[in-house]
């Protein structure tokens, strides 16, 4: 009993330690990056990706490959889709 007990004590001594060090404020210089984001919805995004709905899977990966990391760097369109896995 006596050593439940002492690691009960223990336990708490470490759970108020992680608080303590929790609650300490770090003084470290974060470094604050600007961007602009354009969210297209609608006809307007109908209009934006209307040049690439007849690529085929292939050809659509290549081309944006080519179009991340080629000369141009002005922007990227990227579509999520969720799926049934």
């Amino acid at each position: 009993m006596e050593q439940l007990s002492g690691r009960i004590e223990r336990r708490k001594e470490l759970q108020n330690l992680i608080k303590d060090i929790d609650n300490l404020e770090v003084n470290e210089e974060k470094t604050v990056s600007q961007f602009r984001c354009t969210v297209r919805i609608g006809e307007n995004l109908e209009r934006f990706v209307k040049p690439v709905t007849k690529w085929v899977k292939r050809e659509c990966y290549q081309q944006l490959r080519d179009y991340v990391y080629g000369d141009i760097h002005d922007r990227v369109y990227i579509k999520m889709m969720e799926t049934d896995i």
